[in-house]
């Protein structure tokens, strides 16, 4: 995955130019999909969306009002579209999550209780915590710190308020007392150790072995984007966003399915022309694997041997490719139960839910009607969704299985 870095951003540009020999084609595949990518993009949207507001919900009850759900919606849809053209890892999803409202609210109940901040100073004093936080995530990626995952297996106006109340917040920051500024430092190193784990298991996670993702990952590059956002977070007086779970994991999952789909439907119609043509097995088979080859963007001819090996042995009987397709070979069947996991890896998921997320900005009289037991009753039904493939969930699944049934 990563190997030991030594020289300042080595890292770094090690990912910048793994993901720029694939940056064309992660737009090229997402635009191609037509109108299925809207599939896995409401999907994520709404599982990306949902929790903002009710943290939002819990952050405005937490802080009397001073950062709402338009706050997290508008940090949301701005880190997210940033993350998505000029981000690593396209399928990582962003967003402001429970650790995030946890520190937020630590300090404001600090702030509010010093006599030189008080709670007029709490978004300034919080500026300069993630100016601090961006700093030493800066310094992270420059420094190739992510080299340590390998020893881990409102209404209208309300929006049109967040300009005014963020050019308000830069003037504030240089009236925060100078001690202030730097007793900033202790958060700050609190929340930059937080995001820079929860940010790459969160990547990690989107990127499992068992997806057979075909680009590189970029955690050290997604480490100097993150640091950039934060800065942003900070001076524009909304709570930054990091990578969140299990949103990030459903999006690859929601995004293998659509690949699947478009793949299966190809290789289906292949077969069976080929098969009313009376084609040898052979023949069949190997038009199947040009379309294989040709949809999965001219992999390795030999990597998709391995693939498909399990198809081809289903097709051609014993070696002989002389034959017709044997009777009992139907394409529906064994094109779904022999097809490997394959992701549309692409920009265009990503972008879309986040600028949907932009638009909840839009409706929020019609958001603050929602029950917030709605609310978390999704974010519940969402951890359910991602127990499927989660390695510890199988495990514990195991204790309730007898020796003779588990999988040897």
């Amino acid at each position: 995955m990563m190997g030991p870095k030594r020289a300042p951003f080595s890292g770094v540009v090690e990912d910048f130019k793994g993901r720029v020999a694939c940056y064309k084609q992660d737009w090229h595949d997402g635009f191609y999909s037509g109108f299925r990518i809207l599939a896995p993009t409401l999907y994520i949207f709404f599982a990306s969306a949902l929790p903002v507001i009710a943290f939002g919900e819990q952050l405005s009850k937490d802080t009397d009002g001073a950062l709402t759900t338009v706050e997290t919606l508008a940090s949301t849809a701005i880190c997210g579209i940033i993350h998505s053209i000029i981000g690593g890892q396209p399928l990582l999803i962003v967003g402001v999550a429970e650790p995030t409202i946890i520190m937020y609210t630590y300090i404001y109940n600090f702030a509010k209780n010093q006599p030189d901040l008080g709670e007029k100073m709490f978004l300034p004093w919080a500026g300069w915590v993630c100016i601090w936080t961006a700093v030493m995530l800066f310094l992270m990626a420059m420094f190739n710190a992510a080299v340590v995952l390998n020893r881990f297996t409102r209404s209208k106006n309300f929006v049109m308020a967040i300009p005014h109340d963020s050019l308000r917040n830069l003037q504030d920051l240089f009236s925060v007392p100078p001690s202030y500024i730097f007793l900033a430092i202790v958060p700050a190193a609190m929340v930059a150790g937080l995001y820079f784990f929860d940010h790459s298991v969160a990547s990690q996670m989107a990127q499992q072995k068992e997806f057979n993702l075909k680009n590189p990952s970029a955690y050290h590059y997604d480490i100097l984007i993150l640091s950039l956002t934060v800065l942003i977070c900070g001076l524009l007086g909304i709570p930054p966003c990091n990578g969140v779970l299990p949103q990030s994991p459903m999006h690859t999952r929601s995004l293998a399915v659509l690949k699947r789909q478009l793949l299966r439907k190809k290789m289906v119609r292949t077969a069976k022309e080929g098969m009313m043509n009376n084609d040898t097995s052979s023949e069949v088979y190997g038009k199947m694997h040009e379309v294989f080859i040709k949809m999965d963007d001219g992999k390795n001819p030999n990597a998709v041997h391995k693939e498909l090996k399990d198809l081809k042995d289903a097709m051609v009987p014993e070696g002989n490719g002389e034959e017709r397709v044997p009777d009992v070979f139907d394409p529906d069947k064994y094109v779904d139960g022999y097809l490997p996991v394959l992701v549309n890896e692409q920009r265009v998921s990503n972008l879309l839910q986040s600028l949907l997320v932009a638009g909840c900005l839009g409706v929020m009289p019609l958001i603050q009607k929602i029950p917030t037991s709605v609310l978390w009753g999704y974010f519940a039904y969402m951890s359910i969704d991602s127990l499927p493939g989660n390695q510890f969930w199988e495990r514990i699944q195991l204790l309730f299985i007898t020796p003779q049934r588990r999988y040897k």
